[in-house]
């Protein structure tokens, strides 16, 4: 709980974190489904740029992931990534037996470790993950889709006005929007 207090007063005024979201959206803040069916059902409707773009925006030394999300990103292969996999349960089994791999259980400690430093920590998800760290995040980067795509994971807090878009990036069947702090 102090560290809670002490990072919620300190964050704005006195500490720079150097974490960034990064995620796909719809126009609608849709970012996926609560199910694995749900999930595959989306494939099909999403941009094929999408499958160019979303690697770029994942790029970086550090990665925090959360559990759930963890075995589709950590499929595609993240050489010279170290990655954290955040989990309340401490025994949890990570995805994949990898030696860049780190189970996380405090993520208010992980972001401590990216306080006014040079090496930045992507947050790739889901949505409990996005949101444990936006309140650290100085960078959100969005793929947003200009169809909907279905699914019933919504992640909109971002949108609350403490971010603006600093530049975007079209590309066929969306754009990639960068978003900083105020």
């Amino acid at each position: 709980m102090f560290a809670t207090a002490w990072l919620a007063v300190h964050r704005a005024t006195t500490l720079s974190f150097m974490i960034r979201l990064a995620f796909m959206a719809d126009q609608t803040h849709t970012i996926g489904a609560s199910s694995e069916a749900g999930n595959a059902a989306r494939f099909d409707v999403l941009p094929p740029a999408l499958h160019e773009v979303m690697p770029r925006l994942y790029e970086g030394p550090y990665v925090a992931v959360g559990l759930t999300s963890a075995g589709p990103f950590l499929c595609e292969g993240r050489p010279g990534q170290r990655t954290f996999v955040l989990s309340r349960d401490a025994n949890a089994r990570l995805p994949l037996e990898l030696s860049d791999l780190e189970l996380c259980t405090d993520a208010e400690a992980l972001a401590r470790r990216f306080v006014d430093d040079d090496a930045e920590l992507v947050v790739v998800g889901g949505k409990a993950i996005f949101s444990l760290f936006l309140p650290y995040a100085r960078k959100i980067d969005i793929a947003e889709t200009d169809v909907a795509v279905p699914g019933d994971v919504v992640f909109s807090a971002w949108a609350d006005g403490c971010f603006v878009e600093d530049t975007s990036e079209r590309w066929a069947g969306g754009r990639t929007r960068h978003l900083v702090r105020r």
